[in-house]
């Protein structure tokens, strides 16, 4: 323990005295203090310059996402809707906060999609596309998370080009107002500095909010059974959970009638 002699730690599974040599691992071991070898350093100063240009291109081309740019004109910023992507109905409650959401995304510079009206676009000056999805998914229906779901199309960037950019969206809707999430789960990978919950109502013209309000209701009305439905929807998980309660007492009472029959028997005979 005392001797000084560095101990190299390696993996068993590598079975040749060349790939030995490069790729072995320092580390902590006695009192000897790990070294990177010097084509390991150089991989690492790499990786970091890759990094680091990759950031610099997602501030550069995201420029329009820095300021929000709000519009004199009378018209809606965005078609109103007030279904999900399933068909079921959002609540009035509900549509507020999206279309409060929506509002912010269109402001930085997204542009709603003809034949998707819950989805909105922002398209790279070099190709590519970042989605801000408000239709829900299978496993988050729209009333659950109100925020925008990002997801992208970046077949001409790099892995550490793309991941820079969407980060760089994340953080600059986020600055903004915007309520954004990177994952089609009620969990996300992406890095959020700030875990406070953000509400677009409050960051946006309450005047154009209202008005995309009046006009859903006024193109949409919703009927008593869509009303049903939407609540069907909602409670469906706490019906599930219910019914699976009340099957799993009935199957332990069943099992300890069984027992008891059982017993009674076992006294019988003897």
């Amino acid at each position: 323990m005392e001797s000084g002699v560095p101990v190299l730690k390696v993996r068993p599974n590598w079975d040749t005295v060349v790939e030995l040599g490069s790729r072995i691992i320092t580390d902590n071991t006695l009192n000897v203090p790990p070294v990177l070898c010097a084509v390991c350093k150089d991989a690492a100063e790499r990786q970091r310059q890759q990094q680091e240009a990759a950031r610099r291109h997602a501030d550069s081309t995201l420029q329009g996402l820095n300021e929000r740019k709000q519009s004199n004109s009378a018209k809606p910023p965005f078609r109103p809707w007030t279904h999900d992507k399933y068909g079921r109905p959002m609540f009035p409650r509900i549509r507020r906060r999206v279309y409060a959401n929506a509002i912010v995304l269109t402001e930085l510079g997204f542009a709603q999609a003809k034949d998707k009206p819950w989805l909105f676009l922002y398209r790279l000056p070099g190709g590519g596309v970042v989605f801000a999805n408000f239709g829900s998914t299978e496993e988050v229906p729209i009333w659950k998370d109100t925020a925008a779901l990002i997801h992208w199309k970046l077949d001409n960037y790099s892995e550490e080009k793309g991941s820079a950019l969407i980060q760089c969206v994340l953080k600059r809707c986020r600055r903004a107002g915007g309520d954004v999430r990177a994952s089609f789960y009620d969990w996300s990978f992406d890095q959020q500095e700030d875990p406070m919950e953000i509400n677009p109502t409050e960051t946006v013209d309450r005047s154009v909010l209202s008005k995309l309000l009046a006009e859903a209701d006024r193109v949409f009305p919703e009927s008593q059974r869509e009303v049903e439905q939407f609540r069907e929807a909602v409670k469906e998980p706490e019906r599930v959970q219910i019914e699976r309660e009340q099957a799993e007492r009935v199957e332990v009472a069943r099992q300890r009638q069984e027992e008891q029959v059982n017993r009674i028997k076992a006294t019988q005979e003897q």
